[in-house]
């Protein structure tokens, strides 16, 4: 699997990508969050020479499951926790023999990643800032490492309009992209939407909508989509998760 560079992640971000979902009420309540989402698609793993020209390219799946669970108290401080469970293939290289002679193959196999976010937010009305430590049972895909960090960004009124930017910090953790940022659209708290780029395991970056719908007092579903594609191969990706809020005041 090839490397991801900093620089590429760094420009990644200056490019763009879209905001995680953090939902918030007024500044002196309470409130917790426990959200369960499915995300499905697939991205292209590109191989490119030295000037940029690509050499191979193939077509890897994504399937993923996700569990959020978030706590944010009286005081500025959101804690949470993130579990994503992803299916994905990776590419397999060895040596072997076949009738006296050494041969090189080269398969596609199935990995299965369990991945686990802790982190903690501080926020207000107009900023917030957070970060998290990330672990994985297994060398995550195109990050090529099994521990990272996760951080989240935001600026802008959270009961209007705002501008965030965040990495690995929400669920599902692929199919979504693990880089976003984008405007968020709180102006009515039973329709929050988002818009934005994102990118990271996907190769190119793509557009992502996401939406929280309130359904009943308690339980919200949230929908997204992502549209992209990169040399002729596809990088599209949907899902939906369900979610439960409880708030509480003074």
């Amino acid at each position: 699997m090839p490397t991801i560079k900093f620089d590429r992640i760094l420009l990644t971000i200056l490019i763009g990508m879209m905001p995680i979902h953090i939902s918030m009420t007024s500044q002196d309540s309470t409130e917790a969050n426990i959200k369960i989402v499915g995300g499905y698609g697939q991205y292209a793993e590109i191989h490119r020479g030295c000037s940029g020209n690509v050499l191979d390219k193939d077509r890897v799946p994504i399937q993923e499951i996700g569990m959020s669970v978030d706590y944010k108290t009286k005081s500025p401080f959101r804690l949470g926790l993130n579990v994503n469970y992803l299916r994905t293939k990776e590419e397999q290289d060895f040596w072997q023999y076949n009738n006296y002679e050494e041969q090189y193959i080269n398969i596609w196999q199935s990995v299965d990643i369990l991945m686990v976010n802790p982190f903690i937010n501080i926020e207000s009305k107009y900023v917030a800032l957070g970060g998290g430590y990330l672990w994985a049972n297994k060398t995550i895909p195109t990050i090529d490492y099994k521990e990272f960090g996760s951080g989240y960004l935001r600026i802008g009124n959270i009961e209007s309009t705002y501008f965030d930017v965040s990495l690995f910090h929400s669920v599902p953790a692929f199919s979504e992209s693990v880089f976003k940022l984008g405007l968020g659209f709180n102006q009515n708290p039973e329709f929050k939407w988002w818009i934005g780029l994102g990118g990271i395991p996907q190769d190119n970056i793509g557009f992502i909508f996401r939406a929280d719908i309130q359904i009943q007092k308690h339980f919200f579903l949230d929908p997204f989509f992502r549209l992209g594609s990169s040399e002729g191969i596809s990088e599209i990706a949907f899902g939906l998760g369900l979610k439960y809020r409880l708030t509480g005041g003074n």
